[in-house]
């Protein structure tokens, strides 16, 4: 069944790996890039909301990963305004801070609707 949708995956298929990068920092854009192609996948990197909605609404990634800490605008401020975009994509949230304070800001994302399906502490 063909839901007519851009991104939309038929049975037996999956889906195709498209990474949206959130990082201040290039080397680790560049890290995370090219463990995700040598997955097969995709990535495209984008610096503040409004560059981070423009690319979820024209590229539609499967995974957005998330630094919480950038110059700016930070990560949890990036949360809250996913979720209230109503964005349903997989988010990973990445840091180098104390893992507890990323949970926490896990679970406010998650309270406020967001999936959050994975936290990974820098550096990895």
């Amino acid at each position: 069944m063909n839901t007519g949708a851009p991104n939309a995956v038929q049975p037996g298929q999956m889906q195709a790996l498209k990474v949206l990068l959130v990082d201040d920092d290039p080397a680790m854009v560049e890290l995370i890039a090219r463990n995700v192609r040598r997955l097969g996948g995709e990535c495209q990197s984008a610096q503040g909301l409004e560059q981070i909605l423009d690319v979820i609404g024209q590229w539609q990634p499967s995974h957005i990963i998330l630094d919480l800490f950038m110059p700016g605008l930070n990560g949890m401020d990036i949360t809250h305004a996913l979720a209230e975009a109503r964005i349903d994509i997989p988010v990973i949230l990445t840091s180098g801070t104390d893992k507890r304070l990323m949970e926490a800001v896990a679970r406010s994302a998650r309270t406020h609707g967001l999936t959050v399906s994975a936290l990974l502490s820098k550096p990895f």
